[in-house]
């Protein structure tokens, strides 16, 4: 109906195949449910695939496949399979609640609300108590990492000094100092936090690696390139776009085209803050 491929003008269609996301979530990764829900979008996406080649030819097309991120296994499989794993549950609430009055009594703020959400606290609170406000925040870090499944809680400031240089850019990339909270958590591996069957958002591999398929239009030979290097979701749009005859300098990610011609993927720095 948009005539799509009618002219010279590059055209593009975004397609967000959202079912798998939802029964992934419900059922977890090893489901008969997702591989049913898997091979049906494979489907879907052959029948569009073929539709385009009809009506346009895909050597005129790019197709590009990815995904918003990664899942971890459901805990209870992994530990039927005798494999660590866990969730917070209201144990884990508990020994929150517990820690923060702790920390309330030792510094007198009992009766204050001085952490209205939890990882927010409120400075004036804490300091019209008489108390410092960094002191309250580094107490608190120490007694959260008491609580089960907690591997470490650190301050804003701390980010390059506590995690892993990758790590750290996930946090660094995810924190807004107007909104984001005055202390960081970071989970043992394989934890979920909430009710899902299966869930992800955690600074974990499996959770933060996704596939990037990238379909370019036929040649007289045609291959394919396999590449394990690490690249990001925000190299695919430069990568893209000399294709089309955009200029995309400035952007935040980098054109990776070299690496079909077997160069080495350039070694990577977190990225500028």
């Amino acid at each position: 109906g948009e005539k799509l491929g009618d002219d010279d003008v590059p055209d593009f269609l975004g397609v967000t195949l959202s079912a798998l996301d939802a029964v992934g979530h419900s059922y977890g990764p090893d489901a008969p449910e997702t591989l049913d829900t898997l091979l049906r979008v494979d489907r879907v996406l052959g029948d569009l695939l073929d539709f385009v080649d009809r009506t346009i030819g895909l050597e005129h097309v790019i197709v590009s496949l990815s995904a918003d991120h990664g899942v971890g296994d459901v805990p209870e499989v992994r530990l039927a399979h005798g494999l660590d794993a866990g969730r917070i549950d209201s144990a884990g609430v508990v020994c929150v609640q517990h820690e923060g009055a702790e920390v309330g009594k030792r510094f007198g703020l009992e009766g204050r609300e001085w952490m209205p959400d939890f990882l927010y606290l409120d400075r004036a609170e804490i300091e019209a108590a008489g108390a410092a406000f960094d002191d309250v925040r580094r107490a608190l870090a120490t007694g959260l990492e008491r609580c089960p499944r907690v591997a470490k809680v650190f301050l804003p400031e701390d980010i390059d000094s506590a995690l892993d240089p990758l790590v750290a850019e996930l946090y660094h990339n995810g924190y807004h100092p107007e909104r984001s909270p005055d202390l960081l958590i970071l989970l043992e591996p394989n934890t979920l936090l909430g009710g899902a069957v299966a869930s992800h958002g955690q600074a974990q591999p499996y959770d933060t690696h996704v596939p990037w398929l990238l379909r370019l239009p036929q040649t007289a030979s045609p291959s394919s390139v396999t590449v394990t290097g690490r690249v990001r979701t925000v190299d695919v749009a430069p990568t893209i776009a000399p294709f089309l005859g955009l200029d995309m300098t400035g952007a935040d990610g980098h054109d990776v085209a070299e690496l079909w011609s077997g160069t080495a993927l350039p070694a990577r720095t977190p990225h500028p803050r």
